[in-house]
């Protein structure tokens, strides 16, 4: 059998309105799986081991159900297939997320549809694009035509750790299609993007002095994920019990100096903890809240960390390894596109170097920060961390404190997928994208990772429309409207049937 493109889209519109219903109470199934990993804590492993169990077996069900074939290698990665003729089109997705963080309108996991939007942690990233691939290749299953090619759809469980081994499993397993997409950024096509690594800022000292008022610093910690904008941290400060007022008074008034001095800032009043009978001295703390957004979009967020570490300045305390940490570290990691680094650098399609502070540990020992960096065509992962160990062995030579700059991943080079020399692939994608959406379907780049880097030949196509919806990966309150849900599953179903089947011209 086949069909004319303009039966092809008929037919596909059909068959999506006529499950629109089964295709958002799946979805909302899918969400409320708790998958985030890359947890520390024993309890946190094993609700991410269980829920990953659970939620494989779940779409093992529903991959059967729609006609197609399911393979789970080991709860690390999955396959939904649909067998062709000969070579595959790859689909790579992810059902592991990121930690929900807090301020949700509707449960993270509730899986909760309210004025025709869906909510949850996943609906961009990457639970509800997978349900659009998954529905997209069964209507175009249900359609009768001849698959010229396999359709894979390789399901990920750690794509959020940055490991990927999971992807490295399905490669040894499966071997590499012939072309891929990932729906994991967004439209229209991404044929271009930044590198990735974490770089650590660490150092140590003996110990950390109080001010000439007794106030000392205990703790600064923030973030959860290196590859998120960090919307809280909390700065633990200890001093005499007998100083209780003067302290509070002289940590209200530097906080009235600070907020004029960073006026995009919010922090929470002084809170006391409790007391140390045995030596009379008082923990409290106090709250900064920034905005969290996608490590690779640092200038969407606002970063907490880097305000705690900007307040350390107002607290007047003696000159130490401590005072000097955060100054070299603000320094470093503020300017958001890598000039406090030396690593600064633009390319005419990938663009500029961006940078986020995402995760900072510091106590009365030392201090680890951990640095995402998102880098463009040419500059490579051995030139950026040459340059920033340069730029911060020269800063801490005069400054009291032996900040060292270590390489703390492995990293990933940018990527380019040129168009012409994959232009049946890259151009099916622009077909299917401006056939069911009337728009130009351009070509572009972006700062973010995802699975492309992993496979030959492979590019990111959607799942979001920026001139219609926002970019809500890492952020609270991520969501996706039912329309744009439904959108999505013809583009993905219609670039299936170019890709994969017989279509006449």
């Amino acid at each position: 059998m086949t069909l004319s493109r303009q039966e092809l889209k008929e037919k596909l519109v059909h068959w999506v309105n006529e499950k629109r219903q089964e295709i958002v109470e799946e979805t909302a199934r899918l969400l409320s799986f708790q998958t985030v990993s890359g947890g520390k804590s024993e309890a946190e492993k094993d609700t991410y081991n269980r829920e990953i169990k659970r939620c494989l077996e779940y779409l093992g069900a529903l991959a059967e159900r729609l006609g197609l074939t399911f393979r789970n290698y080991d709860n690390l990665v999955a396959v939904i297939e649909r067998k062709g003729n000969k070579n595959a089109l790859g689909i790579l997705l992810h059902i592991d997320v990121v930690p929900p963080g807090e301020g949700w309108t509707h449960p993270p996991f509730g899986g909760v549809v309210a004025d025709n939007i869906l909510w949850g942690r996943g609906t961009q990233d990457d639970k509800a694009p997978l349900m659009s691939c998954l529905y997209g290749l069964a209507a175009v299953n249900h359609l009768g035509l001849e698959f010229t090619r396999t359709v894979k759809i390789a399901i990920g469980t750690r794509e959020e750790t940055g490991e990927w081994d999971d992807m490295r499993h399905f490669l040894n397993v499966e071997g590499a299609p012939e072309f891929s997409f990932t729906p994991d950024a967004n439209f229209p096509i991404i044929n271009g993007e930044k590198g990735m690594l974490t770089l650590l800022l660490k150092a140590g000292w003996p110990g950390i002095s109080a001010s000439p008022i007794g106030l000392r610093v205990v703790t600064l910690e923030g973030g959860e994920r290196a590859n998120m904008v960090p919307d809280r941290a909390v700065l633990c400060l200890r001093f005499p019990e007998a100083e209780v007022e003067k302290i509070q008074g002289f940590i209200t008034a530097q906080t009235q100096r600070f907020l004029k001095a960073n006026p995009a800032a919010k922090l929470e009043p002084l809170r006391v903890l409790g007391k140390q009978e045995e030596n009379h001295l008082v923990d409290a703390e106090l709250l900064f809240l920034g905005k969290s957004a996608h490590g690779s979009l640092p200038y969407d967020g606002h970063n907490a960390i880097l305000d705690g570490l900007k307040f350390i300045a107002f607290l007047e305390l003696p000159s130490q390894p401590l005072v000097a940490y955060a100054r070299l570290v603000d320094a470093a990691c503020s300017d958001l596109f890598g000039n406090g680094l030396g690593i600064a650098h633009e390319h005419h399609f990938i663009g500029k170097t961006t940078v986020n502070l995402g995760i900072l540990r510091l106590d009365e020992h030392g201090a680890e920060g951990k640095v995402n960096v998102r880098h463009p065509l040419g500059l490579t992962i051995p030139e950026v961390v040459k340059r920033a160990t340069g730029v911060v062995k020269e800063a801490t030579s005069s400054s009291g404190v032996e900040l060292q700059c270590e390489r703390g991943s492995k990293g990933v080079e940018p990527l380019f997928v040129d168009p012409e020399e994959n232009r049946f692939f890259i151009s099916s994608l622009q077909e299917a994208y401006e056939t069911i959406t009337g728009k130009e379907p351009r070509l572009e780049a972006i700062g973010g990772t995802t699975f492309a880097k992993a496979f030959p030949n492979a590019v990111s196509f959607g799942p979001v429309m920026l001139d219609e919806e926002k970019e809500l990966a890492h952020q609270t309150d991520e969501h996706v409207s039912i329309e744009h849900l439904l959108r999505n599953t013809r583009i993905y179903g219609y670039a299936i049937a170019l890709l994969c089947t017989k279509i006449a011209q």
